[in-house]
């Protein structure tokens, strides 16, 4: 039996059939796949066989397009002879197997004999990175330095059945920059992938699943992609470094600059080394922290939900993460000095409109009156005697309204302030991590960090290969 790496799969989909061979056919009711076994050498024939995969989760679907499919690290899937599903049935099981000895062993055999290798050792051109979700080991990337100077980048994992599973090719300068990127496979849906970006005689082109586009590029620009792996946030770190004010230009549009946050010795199983974190601004409605090597090589990036390390350093997530935390509070616990105002004594709107919510109406020329965290009196202007020392905001022309509900969410860091300046002031989350959840609810509501009232109501899973993102398990009664 000759077992297949996930990468060797990926790579394993593009013929289905040879002449003289039976065709066959996939059947995911019986977990039935083929597998194609290509020899090392171009002159043998490629070898399809029917293979059974253990059950996976009901929620696992293959996309239509492709049977792309997403296995754990190290999980290595053995071609067997076995029950066969679908089209098989009709000529009648025993029929085919008969046929599949015959015809596929010796060819094995010979194939074995001849041409599997030894285990290679580990290609000093490859990095390997281990991804992992809500504190589980869930996929991995890996990148590449091609021959001609090119990056080849696999990622995927798993998360209950969903979950990425892509390659991606960078061509990029010696500045960092890319100017030819294409993505291929399925992204967390399993939604089939095909990205494509290039910069020719200066215009910019590419082509996602959101947009088509194209735009004339004066100077240096980094493209974001919507379906790239990490690796890529690496490249734009390095390019950032690297640029004039540690700024660029982004495709299709933005800006993104890079600031150093930290350095930080880790230790990992007998060896230790220094890696920096920085920041990168533009990408979002916060920045985005990750973590270098010296060499300027993506280390990793870390969160309570995902993190992606480099492998063999896991252990030092934790840490990482600690350091990371510790600056991430700073930052919001001074933006809630400088931008939050909190009133002295009562709080009066005057000249409001006010919407009413039992009765889905505004009513104008309204005035409400705050005390503490509750609201005190509400009536039409003049009506309503006014506190003294009340701080006294005039409305007119604007309208108010009771603070808004979202009811599913899963609190992030910074989300806390958007959530408020949209007008939500309350919100249920419905999964998280439960220690962070705690701490970032307890900053809110002690006002050293901008955000909402939470409602805790994560779920309780019990324990298995396709337990949910909780730490809260029950397997019996008891529990």
């Amino acid at each position: 039996m000759v077992p297949f790496s996930p990468g060797q799969e990926l790579m394993a989909w593009h013929s289905q059939k040879i002449p003289g061979f039976v065709n066959f056919s996939i059947d995911l009711r019986a977990c039935s796949v083929l597998v194609v076994v290509r020899a090392k050498s171009r002159s043998r024939p490629l070898i399809l066989m029917p293979m059974s995969l253990r059950q996976r989760s009901p929620g696992h679907q293959i996309a239509a397009a492709q049977p792309w499919l997403s296995y754990r690290k190290n999980e290595f899937v053995c071609p067997t002879v076995g029950a066969q599903a679908g089209s098989f049935n009709s000529y009648g099981t025993g029929f085919f197997m008969k046929k599949l000895c015959c015809l596929l062993f010796p060819m094995l055999f010979a194939l074995a004999q001849g041409q599997v290798p030894a285990p290679a050792a580990k290609d000093a051109n490859t990095t390997r990175y281990t991804f992992i979700l809500s504190g589980n080991k869930a996929g991995f990337e890996s990148s590449t330095r091609n021959p001609d100077g090119s990056l080849q980048v696999h990622f995927e994992f798993n998360d209950r059945g969903r979950g990425p599973n892509i390659n991606e090719k960078i061509v990029a300068g010696n500045d960092a920059i890319p100017f030819g990127i294409e993505i291929t496979g399925v992204d967390y849906l399993k939604d089939p992938v095909d990205e494509r970006f290039s910069v020719k005689q200066g215009v910019a082109n590419w082509k996602n699943r959101s947009e088509e586009g194209q735009k004339k590029v004066g100077g240096k620009a980094f493209y974001t992609s919507i379906s790239g792996a990490p690796e890529e946030t690496a490249l734009l770190a390095q390019a950032l470094l690297a640029a004039p004010g540690h700024k660029l230009p982004l495709l299709p549009a933005g800006e993104a600059s890079i600031e150093k946050r930290s350095e930080l010795k880790i230790n990992a199983n007998g060896q230790s080394r220094t890696v920096t974190q920085y920041a990168i601004a533009g990408l979002s409605f916060s920045p985005f922290a990750l973590w270098l090597n010296a060499d300027g090589k993506l280390f990793a990036s870390v969160s309570t939900w995902a993190t992606v390390i480099q492998e063999g350093w896991e252990g030092s997530a934790a840490d990482l993460l600690k350091a990371q935390d510790t600056l991430e509070n700073e930052r919001s616990a001074n933006l809630a000095r400088t931008l939050a105002h909190k009133p002295q004594g009562p709080l009066v709107f005057t000249h409001a409109n006010l919407f009413d919510s039992d009765s889905a109406q505004t009513l104008p020329n309204r005035t409400v009156v705050i005390t503490g965290n509750k609201i005190s009196a509400v009536g039409a202007d003049g009506q309503i005697p006014l506190p003294k020392n009340a701080e006294i905001i005039d409305a007119a022309g604007k309208t108010l309204m009771p603070g808004l509900w979202d009811m599913h969410v899963h609190v992030a860091p910074g989300d806390g302030m958007l959530h408020m300046s949209c007008g939500v002031t309350s919100v249920r989350d419905l999964a998280n991590d439960t220690d962070f959840l705690m701490q970032t609810r307890s900053r809110f509501d002690a006002g050293t960090e901008i955000g909402p009232r939470v409602v805790m109501a994560g779920f309780i899973d019990g324990r298995g290969p396709y337990q949910g993102p909780t730490k809260v398990f029950a397997d019996t009664e008891e529990e």
